[in-house]
């Protein structure tokens, strides 16, 4: 029997590249009953996120949902959840451990019930945690606004109201397997650690996680 060398070659190729994709599906994490905390000063901003995250698609996920009214209210309630979840006396590494929430969205204007912008809240938590999904909120869509998003360190930046929900949850997927690709690179050294939008302790790059678009309501990734 005479065999091609170059169809076997080719085979082998196509069979390497089913395992990765393959191993990549096992690798793939779990958004089943997440953590998930809106910090917004508007009850009707707060209801429409609440609904949309336990409606449609993201129903059979289970997210358990807490809400916030200030980017300080926020970050408190982050910090003791943080702190409930580790063991006592392991210092640096419980300061450094990923947050029990998994992902948080913050209204970007929360005055004057509070004194922090949702960036700014953003930029703390950063400081802390870098695998925490965090997504900015805003009613205003200008350039300036999507750039403060990207330099504080947001994955996702939704405009008002909020996107629809299956739109939403590919925005999430994606950036949560850029997240993660990041972190694994930080983790063996290569490079200083940047998150999805290419800002300092953000995200990864727009290339990665393409707009998308609504009826009335955009998806952008932080830059």
């Amino acid at each position: 029997m005479v065999v091609n060398p170059k169809k076997s070659s080719e085979e082998e190729e196509k069979e390497k590249e089913k395992e990765e994709k393959e191993e990549g599906k096992n690798d793939k994490p779990s958004m089943q009953g997440w953590r998930v905390l809106i910090a917004d000063d508007s009850d009707m901003n707060t209801k429409l996120l609440t609904r949309k995250f336990s409606a449609g698609p993201f129903k059979e996920l289970g997210w358990q949902i807490e809400t916030a009214t200030t980017g300080e209210e926020a970050l408190e309630m982050i910090e003791a959840s943080r702190r409930s979840g580790g063991d006592e006396g392991s210092g640096e590494a419980e300061t450094n451990r990923r947050s029990k929430f998994d992902i948080v969205v913050f209204d970007e204007h929360m005055e004057p019930f509070g004194k922090l912008l949702g960036t700014e809240a953003t930029r703390i938590l950063r400081e802390k945690d870098s695998e925490v999904l965090i997504v900015g909120f805003t009613g205003n869509c200008a350039v300036e606004d999507q750039e403060r998003s990207k330099e504080s360190g947001q994955d996702l930046f939704w405009s008002k109201p909020a996107p629809p929900s299956e739109a939403a949850l590919t925005a999430i997927e994606k950036a949560l397997a850029e997240r993660r690709g990041r972190n694994k690179k930080k983790e063996k050294g290569e490079g200083k650690w940047k998150g999805l939008n290419g800002g300092e302790g953000g995200g990864g790059g727009e290339e990665n996680v393409p707009t998308v678009r609504g009826r009335s309501s955009r998806i952008v990734p932080s830059g």
